[in-house]
């Protein structure tokens, strides 16, 4: 898949960087990995990691503006 994000967003970001580019706080994006809404995947020493692209579409189903 091609990453729809090239320019501004890495192929894998951390839950600062969703919590950053969405205005809201960490906690809020762990809630929302929590709840599914939220693709993620966990590295080894249970620190998440997102796809970019799924942070795009993310931003873009729930209408959060996209800043570059």
């Amino acid at each position: 898949m091609k990453n729809q994000a090239q320019g501004w967003c890495p192929r894998y970001v951390t839950t600062s960087f969703v919590a950053q580019h969405c205005g809201v706080s960490k906690v809020t994006v762990l809630e929302w990995i929590e709840e599914r809404r939220l693709p993620a995947f966990r590295l080894p020493k249970g620190h998440y990691r997102i796809y970019g692209d799924d942070l795009v579409e993310f931003m873009v189903k729930h209408n959060i503006p996209i800043h570059h």
